[in-house]
């Protein structure tokens, strides 16, 4: 069906209301709200993450041909796996999670929480640490997991 309507804008606009019906809104010019800059509060590290850290760095094997069973004051990697869960399923999960968005990475967090020296090695320890609580954390606290930077962070330093 064409309908051909002639008259004014005024005309057009009236015919066109009364045929759409008296539920037919009314257009009215709509303004772009301005932009909402988000709320971001200062985010801490939660003991509970940094603890878990430091004890997964405490004598990482970098080649990984050392078992952590070989040391019976290690903790063996089921104890880790268990770590691991238990941080996700704790209250202090997200913000573990926003202060390693927060830091650019998984690497990035690891590698601050383990403090000085900041050297060619800490990097790699931090790296591998990272890398593992990634295969780890894979199944027992994936959103762990996808924090970890695809590209080694150190590789350009």
């Amino acid at each position: 069906m064409i309908v051909h309507l002639e008259g004014s804008s005024d005309e057009v606009a009236n015919m066109l209301r009364a045929l759409a019906g008296p539920l037919a809104p009314v257009p009215f010019p709509v303004e772009p709200a301005p932009p909402i800059e988000p709320l971001v509060a200062p985010v801490e590290c939660p003991e509970s993450f940094k603890t878990l850290v430091l004890e997964w760095c405490e004598g990482f094997d970098l080649s990984g041909t050392k078992h952590w069973e070989d040391d019976p004051r290690a903790p063996t990697s089921s104890d880790r796996s268990d770590a691991l869960f238990k941080l996700a399923n704790s209250r202090s999960a997200g913000a573990a999670l926003r202060w390693i968005k927060s830091k650019e990475g998984l690497t990035m967090a690891v590698w601050t929480l383990m403090g000085e020296p900041m050297d060619t090695h800490q990097m790699e320890i931090a790296r591998g640490v990272a890398v593992n609580m990634t295969q780890v954390g894979s199944s027992r606290f994936p959103d762990l997991s996808a924090l970890l930077e695809h590209f080694d962070p150190f590789k350009d330093k």
